[in-house]
């Protein structure tokens, strides 16, 4: 059976790979490991902020591991990295914008991999079957 460009093995790959990243991220701020406070603090937000968003980023790292609730996770995170996107725009650090975007795009690809709307026809099939 066709996988498609993104198949079963390469969707799981990408989700272990971005919940792990997104998991250590969270924690860290969680923990308020440097330079997280510095940078937050530097950014104009208070510090709770950051504290909001390591525990979005960590629950939505969590949540990427169950398919059925993987979009809501990818949705999650990707507000996240919308906000750090217009944080970095407005503070005008341009290099730093190559990680949220590339984030971005990565758990966008999984949300939608992973949701009704998926192209993947392997995917939806499977859910078809799920569903009875």
């Amino acid at each position: 059976m066709k996988a498609g460009l993104f198949g079963k093995a390469t969707l799981w790959f990408a989700t272990l790979v971005a919940s792990a990243l997104f998991l250590l991220a969270g924690t860290q701020k969680l923990a308020a490991s440097p330079p997280h406070p510095t940078n937050f603090i530097g950014w104009g937000y208070p510090l709770w902020v950051m504290f909001f968003v390591g525990a979005v980023e960590t629950t939505g790292a969590i949540l990427l591991l169950v398919p059925r609730l993987a979009s809501f996770g990818a949705a999650l995170i990707s507000a996240v990295m919308l906000g750090a996107i217009v944080t970095h725009i407005v503070h005008a650090e341009w290099l730093a914008l190559i990680t949220p975007f590339t984030l971005l795009a990565l758990v966008s690809l999984i949300g939608v991999s992973r949701s009704d709307l998926s192209p993947l026809p392997i995917l939806r099939a499977r859910r078809a079957r799920a569903r009875g």
